[in-house]
């Protein structure tokens, strides 16, 4: 359980175990555990069930419902009183059992699922029905009240774990042509057990929107009725879309564009793991798999680098010298360059430069 884990801590961890050539997904459910976000929990009580807590003016930051409700005392974004807040919270909205037992079956993919199939909003494009709902997020915004009506495109052809939805509140997609898809139209991602959580359209739940955006979806769903090949030719182009290839992606962030690992590959990273330091690097060679092979040798340049061998350690010499002071050769899965440490410290020297030249204007306010 956390406040915006799904979204930022679960990532975290799965990257960190998957670097450390450990399980990157069991955690989450092996032994029979189970994980939940309380941040998507709250954006619902805040929509539907507002009187249980005292609200922020601005956004459902976990320090800002803690100011308004003394959750915890301390500042915020340290650990502990992050964590204390998070269990007063969870512990206060779980006093409506009603919501709270409707709500915590979203983190479950079968009941997520379920639900999403058993939606009877529907509409009809060209003799075909589609299911239509409410998408409800943090991510989304106060300004959208977090919710924003969708239709379904389907299950998307190559990542089988997302389903695909169309936004319908956006006065552009009726502006939409073949050769305009990506520019004029707004697909929504949907992972089982994951945010967005999804609604029916009911009118309890669309009354939270706005009339102009209501009046916008309202439009945009008759335009679609009537343009049923495009509508066609926009789903086909949401559920086929990949992601752009990443080349020259570094291993440590390769997670997603990798298969998971055979059993063989899973028996030689414990037997890795459990080896003599001076044994590893001679069963990390044996990796069939380069990228694999440069996570092992990695992994011992942080924590066993008198044991490498010679040409072991000039490969983590070469990799440290890009992470400190390399010119972007440190890529990500999204194709973004890691920050080096050269470069972050520059960003700091400006900063400070800044703060100094503040700090001088405050102590003469004729200057300001």
């Amino acid at each position: 359980m956390g406040y915006n884990s799904l979204g930022f801590d679960d990532e975290f961890l799965r990257f960190s175990f998957y670097r450390n050539l450990l399980s990157p997904y069991t955690h989450q459910y092996a032994n029979q555990c189970g994980r939940f976000d309380i941040y998507p929990i709250t954006v619902l009580y805040y929509l539907f069930k507002n009187e249980i807590l005292t609200w922020p003016d601005q956004n459902l930051k976990l320090e800002n419902i803690n100011a308004c409700n003394q959750l915890a005392d301390g500042a915020s974004h340290n650990a502990m009183v992050d964590v204390e807040a998070t269990l007063a919270l969870a512990k206060k909205l779980s006093q409506d059992k009603t919501i709270w037992d409707f709500v915590l079956p979203y983190f479950q993919k079968t009941t997520d699922a379920d639900r999403v199939a058993s939606c009877d909003t529907q509409t009809t494009i060209q003799h075909k029905n589609y299911k239509i709902g409410v998408m409800v997020d943090g991510k989304f915004g106060n300004e959208m009240q977090y919710l924003i009506p969708v239709i379904e495109l389907g299950s998307h052809f190559h990542y089988k774990n997302q389903t695909m939805w169309l936004r319908l509140d956006t006065e552009n997609l009726r502006q939409t042509k073949s050769d305009t898809i990506l520019e004029t139209t707004w697909a929504i991602r949907k992972r089982l057990s994951e945010s967005p959580l999804f609604l029916p359209m009911k009118s309890r739940y669309i009354a939270r929107i706005s009339e102009q955006r209501q009046t916008i979806m309202a439009d945009n769903l008759k335009w679609l009725e009537n343009n049923p090949a495009l509508f066609h030719t926009i789903s086909q182009y949401h559920l086929n879309y990949k992601y752009p290839e990443v080349l020259d992606c570094d291993p440590d962030a390769a997670l997603y564009l990798l298969d998971f690992p055979t059993v063989r590959e899973e028996n030689q990273f414990r037997a890795f793991h459990a080896a003599a330091p001076e044994k590893k690097e001679a069963i990390a060679l044996q990796f069939p798999n380069p990228i694999r092979r440069t996570q092992a040798l990695r992994i011992m340049g942080r924590h066993f680098f008198d044991v490498l061998s010679e040409e072991g350690q000039a490969q983590y010499h070469k990799y440290l010298s890009e992470a400190v002071a390399g010119s972007g050769c440190i890529v990500d899965f999204r194709g973004e360059k890691k920050l080096t440490v050269d470069a972050a410290l520059l960003e700091l020297e400006d900063v400070g430069t800044e703060l100094v030249d503040l700090r001088a204007c405050l102590k003469s306010p004729g200057s300001l």
